[in-house]
């Protein structure tokens, strides 16, 4: 590793421990989650561990090395006559590499993968991870998917405005934050924890309690709805025995892999002009400023004269009540780096489309939009073919696909 030698041999003397998945209602195990324990730093936590990693360049490699450890350390005790163990790894999203992300990712699977048939490997992205960067993210995430690989998200409900983006990564499993069994919730935290719930319930997700320490939580855990729990109460990290689990009866969702071209051609069966098509994209827009819905707002322009000035100043007025706005293939020029409007370049496997998604945890509403004749789209009485939805599957998948194929200005394509 670099960086500074005496804290590198330290730091890469790892060993593994694991903390058992529980269902509520048999009490049996279903799976483990792996967590890394550093003998040299007693006292310092692992977010600690990468707060340091990071500054020294090093956070993807110490990242592998925890991943390794933990898959090596399982296989080594799950015989292959028993059934395969479910193993939860924590992926630090923000180690993988942004400028060569699919590779990252590969090596990435192939590490939670090293176990074979005895292990079913479950990655482990924390909530903090959705806004930071969700192009890599979920374009990582279905990398995983195709290749087998479970997706959970953890410590959700901490961030309500990771609720946003939370349909568009469709995580397999979460992992409700341990607040979220307070006796004294807070008006906000119940209305994030409603949502999860909510979601969780739409979208069949598999829920896991974090941090119960008593029966009561436990209790609490039950009556909200998780099927699922960890914590001190229903068992401490430790060394792994051979003891068989019970299935978790979870598995990886089809990664989105359809392009806005092909949706575009599934769904559509009208055509209208672009001046209609306007117009029912402002309306969107006047909803989004107005309402009191958290929303992830993604809006894509077929070509750049499309995104006047006015409409720039309405994005900006709308990163600035919504943690979430990216306008795809609008003129560079209208936008600053600090007015909070994630600007990118759509980079589509086929012809450019234009596209408005907008998702709440009520609220899902996509307009997705091509012109007949590419050569004339100026004209307000240009006839274009469009699909509105409002089905939260079809938006979600809309606005994957509008989020997955971006790129920022002067970065690679993915």
């Amino acid at each position: 590793m670099s960086g500074d030698s005496g804290f590198d041999e330290r730091f890469s003397s790892l060993t593994s421990v694991f903390q058992p998945i529980v269902d509520l209602r048999s009490g049996l195990v279903v799976a483990h989650e792996a967590l890394t324990r550093w003998p040299a730093f007693p006292d310092t936590s692992p977010e600690r561990i990468f707060e340091i990693a990071r500054d020294l360049g090093v956070a993807e490699e110490l990242d592998r090395a925890c991943i390794a450890a933990a898959t090596t350390a399982a296989t080594q005790v799950s015989p292959f006559d028993q059934p395969p163990r479910t193993l939860f790894v924590n992926v630090e999203a923000e180690a993988m590499s942004s400028e060569h992300s699919s590779t990252s990712t590969r090596r990435l699977g192939e590490l939670l993968r090293a176990g074979g048939p005895r292990i079913r490997p479950v990655a482990e992205f924390a909530e903090r991870s959705l806004l930071t960067d969700p192009a890599r993210l979920l374009r990582s995430a279905d990398q995983l998917r195709r290749s087998g690989i479970i997706i959970a998200l953890d410590d959700v409900g901490a961030d309500p405005d990771s609720m946003v983006v939370l349909p568009l990564l469709s995580p397999e499993v979460i992992k409700l934050d341990r607040s979220l069994l307070d006796d004294d919730l807070s008006g906000d935290r119940l209305t994030t924890l409603l949502a999860v719930l909510a979601y969780a319930s739409r979208f069949d997700v598999a829920l896991i309690a974090e941090g119960i320490e008593t029966e009561r939580q436990k209790d609490k855990a039950i009556a909200w709805g998780a099927a699922y729990g960890q914590g001190f109460h229903l068992g401490r990290p430790a060394p792994l025995d051979a003891s068989p689990t019970a299935f978790f009866p979870v598995q990886p969702r089809p990664s989105v892999q359809t392009s806005l071209a092909d949706i575009l051609d599934e769904r559509a069966t009208d055509a209208t002009s672009i001046s209609l098509l306007a117009e029912l994209s402002e309306h969107l827009l006047d909803f989004a400023l107005t309402t009191t819905e958290t929303l992830t707002i993604v809006i894509a322009f077929r070509d750049p004269h499309l995104c006047p000035a006015e409409m720039a100043r309405t994005l900006q007025q709308l990163a600035g009540k919504h943690p979430y706005v990216k306008a795809l293939d609008a003129p560079r020029e209208l936008f600053t780096a600090t007015d909070g409007v994630r600007h990118a370049e759509l980079v589509q496997p086929s012809e450019r489309i234009g596209a408005i998604a907008v998702i709440g945890q009520r609220f899902y509403c996509a307009l997705v939009a091509r012109p007949l004749d590419t050569e004339d789209t100026t004209s307000p009485l240009s006839q274009w073919m469009y699909y509105f939805a409002v089905d939260p599957a079809e938006v979600c998948d809309a606005a994957h696909t509008l989020i997955v194929h971006s790129r920022s200005p002067n970065r690679p394509p993915p």
